[in-house]
């Protein structure tokens, strides 16, 4: 009789030989291009079963994908599946008798606010498609924001969100870097009418947009830096927040400039009562700005 051990050896030597078999004879009956399409199908499938089971990692995914503009470099846009893959997480928990995370007034006004700024934008235009397109950006926002609520509970995975948003930002700029180093056409850089001046874009192609998306993230570089406990950390999360700020003055984007001024203003006059703090801070915001061009 063959022994539990032999048979053990000679089913993980069959699994592993299965492979080899397997490639060789697609290659030697021609259905190579099925097999990609079928690799690509069961990593999706993988994928999608991971952001199913771990819809936190899908939101921070999510976040990464809109900051960081990757959907550049990809064949297919992954917002809608990531979304609705995350939503549809979110819903069965619901159904099961979870308590949606969404708190009281504080989060209400908030949201009341954010849509009376939005619908003031977005329904008042001369051009109907534009407003009913821009209605359901707006939507997908609010969207997004009520799973981050629902989904962030506690003070690390709040912590985890802004470092990924930062992480997106600063994505941003060298995905921007790699566009123009590889040529991609309409990505990395965008010329001003008129004038023989080039605007960094980052990979949103707008330079307007990719400066709001690296503004709102500057605030959460700054934190990283003061709450960083290594120091070779602290040291990465400054040269990242230098090349954030070399980015938004390179986008030359004048309606990001009193943004900018705003959360550099409220962090400086946070970080007046640490003097030490204070003088890192704009001796970071110093060099960043004579990295800038001259423009």
């Amino acid at each position: 009789m063959i022994s539990v051990a032999a048979r053990e050896r000679a089913t993980l030597f069959a699994i592993a030989l299965f492979p080899v078999l397997a490639f060789v004879a697609l290659r030697l009956f021609g259905y190579m291009k099925f097999a990609r399409l079928g690799a690509i199908a069961l990593a999706a499938v993988a994928a999608a079963a991971v952001v199913f089971l771990r819809p936190r990692w899908g939101l921070y995914a999510l976040v990464f994908y809109i900051y960081s503009g990757a959907g550049l470099f990809l064949p297919i846009q992954l917002a809608a599946p990531l979304i609705s893959i995350v939503l549809a997480a979110v819903l069965l928990d619901w159904v099961r008798g979870q308590v949606p995370g969404l708190p009281g007034a504080y989060f209400w006004v908030s949201v009341g606010l954010f849509v009376l700024a939005a619908l003031n934008s977005t329904v008042v235009a001369r051009d109907m498609a534009a407003s009913l397109r821009d209605i359901g950006t707006f939507l997908k926002v609010l969207l997004v924001v009520v799973l981050a609520v629902h989904l962030i509970r506690t003070p690390d995975q709040l912590r985890a969100l802004c470092y990924v948003v930062f992480a997106g930002a600063v994505g941003t700029v060298a995905l921007g870097v790699l566009a123009i180093a590889i040529g991609l056409e309409g990505a990395g850089e965008n010329q001003i009418y008129g004038v023989q001046i080039m605007r960094f874009t980052g990979a949103h192609v707008d330079p307007n947009k990719a400066a709001a998306y690296m503004c709102s993230a500057l605030p959460l570089g700054i934190f990283a830096v003061r709450h960083c406990h290594s120091r070779l950390t602290r040291i990465a999360f400054i040269l990242a927040v230098v090349v954030l700020v070399v980015g938004i003055f390179a986008t030359l984007s004048r309606s990001v400039f009193p943004s900018v001024a705003v959360v550099l203003l409220g962090v400086i006059l946070y970080e007046i009562r640490s003097r030490r703090s204070f003088v890192v801070l704009v001796a970071i915001l110093a060099l960043g700005v004579v990295l800038a061009p001259r423009y």
